[in-house]
């Protein structure tokens, strides 16, 4: 995976913040290198208020016209300060005079989550560079509506996300690096998976037998899976 090969290098140490900061198998998890550190992260909650519209006003409106481009990129940077800079500063401070980050990398850059703003704004209050990752397949097109921070470097899935940065997000190529899916790496690695055999035993169902398996959607998406 990715932090294992930053490892490699001897000179590289990663903080992960994260709201699993007290979770035992989460910690355990990363607990095979000293040169990880693992801090607090806070919930942020979603919120929709004039700023808000304000924000998506500009964002469509950028679309058709240049200026309009400029109104949402500045808009970006006041909701930023205004509503995770000011109000996380005293937490992440700490964290981030503690380790002096060389450089910061979020899950998301604001679209399916918000957690990751206000460590985003903490670094870029610094002028500290900040790279953003996409979660899924979709989550910067057009329909998905706009981006809730600027990052310095986006990281994208592949040549068709990187026309939906420019197209629908305004960016410029030189801002944008085709990176993958970093959080699907777990799926190239050979001991991810048990065998068939092992699967079964684990959850106590007879491999002989076929078997329904039914996968529902989060809660968040559907009101019902059934």
């Amino acid at each position: 995976g990715v932090i294992e090969r930053l490892l490699k290098r001897g000179d590289i140490r990663i903080v992960i913040v994260t709201p699993g900061y007290d979770d035992e198998s989460f910690v355990k998890d990363f607990s095979f290198s000293t040169r990880i550190y693992i801090e607090k992260m806070y919930e942020v909650a979603r919120s929709y208020d004039y700023l808000d519209m304000l924000i998506w006003k500009a964002w469509t409106l950028g679309h058709k016209y240049r200026q309009f481009q400029v109104l949402y990129k500045f808009l970006i940077k006041v909701q930023i300060r205004k509503r995770y800079y000011d109000k996380f500063h005293k937490h992440y401070k700490k964290v981030f005079d503690k380790y002096n980050p060389d450089l910061v990398v979020g899950a998301s850059p604001g679209v399916n989550s918000r957690l990751d703003l206000p460590v985003f704004a903490e670094a870029q209050k610094r002028g500290i560079r900040t790279l953003a990752l996409i979660h899924s397949w979709d989550n910067i097109a057009k329909r998905k509506g706009p981006m809730w921070i600027r990052p310095d470097i986006l990281g994208v899935w592949n040549e068709f996300q990187e026309q939906d940065a420019i197209k629908a997000n305004f960016y410029e190529k030189k801002e944008i690096k085709i990176v993958g899916p970093p959080h699907f790496d777990i799926y190239w690695k050979k001991d991810t998976f048990l065998s068939r055999e092992d699967f079964f035993k684990k959850i106590g169902l007879d491999c002989n037998k076929k078997t329904v398996t039914m996968i529902a959607t989060c809660p968040g998406l559907v009101r019902n899976s059934y």
